[in-house]
């Protein structure tokens, strides 16, 4: 199952973090805080027609069969604008994923994709690859454009995780009890499937791209960003439970700590892409400063509770105190950035978080639990952080075998194609967006987009066996039952002239009968048998 297949059942924990939660000493400290997440812009695509941008890259003969099958392309681009713009619940939509894996299979077919015995990479000669010219709006950047397919694909998995974080913001909305609900722990596994998709899009498609090109540079810290921020979000709703279920201070300023440096890491990769979300690096400062507040007056509960450590614990809380107001500062940043928000949405969380310093400075204030005051000392270090989020595995979708065939033909016996598809892609791109080319040097080969074998239909299938095997008897009566027939139709196929044709035909016919259950081994094994019908030479595969 793809990572944004989401289903509705209660999200599990990761592995290993209820043992976590439960260990250690009760804090007896359980607080419930809201959560409160950000939920950007959603990305969505503008109107492209692929058959007027790559219409000149068509051999005349094979216009019709083009435009047709650019016209799917065209549809299926649009119906998943049509998704992210309306569904009501991206998380969850199942047609959202359905219709996002039918265009990645389309597009991933048009840029070369078919040619699965180079290790399933890309085929640097594709003339589709740099034709188009790409445009979103909304999300991470207020206006997105390229012309290279590649990152088409990285724009697409982006707007799905974009629609995953909204997802998740709304969930939280709804979490009205703190983040021990349903709502909240979809809000959980959203987080981390969205990661997914980056992951994959950082991994798996940004390598195919030359590294030197500075639009390319900001593409790829935009999507390291975006997923540090993913984790980061679930992090932070993984330590609001660890301090809802009143775990051990420690493990509680532990995790604090981690997402406080997801959220720094966020923060400068943002200001790394430029002009990318600034209101999402504003909300990233606001919760970084957040998370390190509350991993310090933990580690304060800790130091007091020790033996002699009051006098450390003290200086900890005031610590704490000092850099939630800095987190204060930088909430109102937030709300004043574009587009301009309440701070009604995070009041209620702030107000909870405020409550837990200051209690914990008061209480701190007193001698420790062994009576002692303590000796003064400065602030300690941030407590080494842990952590309890990974991102959802997401593979991409195969490309689409029929359209990959399809594309393979449309360029036969075109001339120019190449010298058509640079002087396109040179004069479509505007400043400040990719021209990468898909023969552009790199220094090392890039991973395979998706990991095929170098003829997917010719392995062998344990369902072909099956229905082989079943199928068997009804194979070698029917061979029998041919073969008679044969011998019936031989004598007036050599003695009988005036009914040697028709002969002849039914012969054929009772041949095909009789090799039926050679042909139905093949077709389970997947090798080939020599075809007597095509051209010399030629070899069909059982199908």
């Amino acid at each position: 199952m793809q990572a944004s297949q989401v289903p509705d059942a209660p999200l599990p924990l990761q592995q290993g973090e209820e043992v976590a939660l439960q260990g250690g000493a009760s804090s007896s400290d359980s607080v419930v805080i809201h959560p409160f997440l950000h939920s950007p812009l959603p990305m969505l695509p503008e109107p492209l027609d692929f058959g007027i941008e790559l219409d000149a890259f068509i051999a005349p003969s094979r216009k019709k069969a083009g435009r047709r099958g650019l016209r799917l392309l065209t549809q299926a681009r649009q119906d998943l604008g049509a998704e992210l713009a309306s569904s009501a619940n991206l998380g969850s939509s199942m047609r959202v994923d359905v219709v996002q894996a039918r265009y990645l299979g389309l597009l991933l077919a048009l840029i070369g994709q078919q040619d699965a015995e180079k290790g399933g990479g890309l085929d640097p000669g594709s003339p589709f690859r740099s034709a188009a010219r790409y445009v979103w709006r909304g999300g991470p950047r207020p206006h997105w454009a390229s012309s290279d397919a590649i990152l088409e694909v990285v724009a697409t998995l982006m707007a799905r995780s974009t629609a995953l974080m909204r997802a998740a913001a709304a969930a939280c909305v709804d979490a009205a009890s703190g983040v021990r609900t349903p709502a909240a722990m979809q809000a959980y596994k959203y987080l981390l499937a969205a990661a997914g998709q980056l992951e994959t899009a950082k991994d798996r498609l940004l390598p195919h791209l030359p590294p030197e090109d500075p639009s390319v540079a900001a593409e790829a810290a935009a999507v390291s960003a975006l997923s540090q921020h993913c984790l980061a979000e679930a992090q932070y709703l993984t330590t609001l439970r660890a301090i809802a279920k009143g775990t051990s201070p420690t493990l509680i300023a532990s995790l604090a700590a981690e997402a406080a440096s997801l959220y720094a890491a966020s923060s400068e990769a943002l200001a790394q892409a430029g002009a990318v979300a600034p209101k999402l690096g504003r909300y990233a400062e606001y919760r970084a400063g957040t998370l390190r507040a509350l991993s310090l007056t933990f580690m304060a509960l800790v130091q007091w509770r020790s033996p002699g450590g009051a006098g450390g614990a003290r200086a900890t809380a005031a610590e704490a105190l000092r850099v939630w107001a800095a987190a204060k500062a930088a909430a109102t940043a937030y709300d004043a950035a574009e587009p301009r928000t309440l701070n009604l949405d995070h009041r209620r969380s702030d107000e909870v978080v405020q409550g837990i310093l200051e209690d914990t400075a008061r209480r701190v204030s007193k001698n420790g639990v062994d009576g002692s005051p303590g000796t003064p000392s400065a602030a300690p270090a941030m407590p080494g952080g842990q952590r309890l989020v990974a991102a959802a595995p997401y593979s991409l979708p195969p490309p689409d075998v029929t359209f990959a065939s399809d594309v393979a033909g449309w360029t036969a016996g075109s001339a120019g194609v190449g010298a058509k598809q640079d002087g396109i892609a040179a004069s479509t791109a505007p400043a400040g967006t990719s021209t990468c080319t898909a023969g552009a040097p790199t220094v090392e080969p890039p991973p395979p987009l998706i990991h095929t074998s170098p003829r997917p239909d010719a392995s062998p299938s344990c369902g072909r066996w099956l229905l082989f095997c079943i199928a068997a008897p009804l194979f070698v009566l029917v061979s029998l039952v041919g073969m008679l027939v044969w011998l019936l139709l031989l004598p007036f196929k050599l003695l009988c002239l005036p009914c040697g044709c028709a002969a002849q035909l039914a012969a054929s016919v009772v041949e095909g009968l009789v090799k039926l259950p050679l042909r139905g081994m093949l077709w389970a094994s997947g090798k080939p048998y020599a075809s007597g019908q095509g051209p010399k030479g030629a070899v069909v595969y059982g199908r």
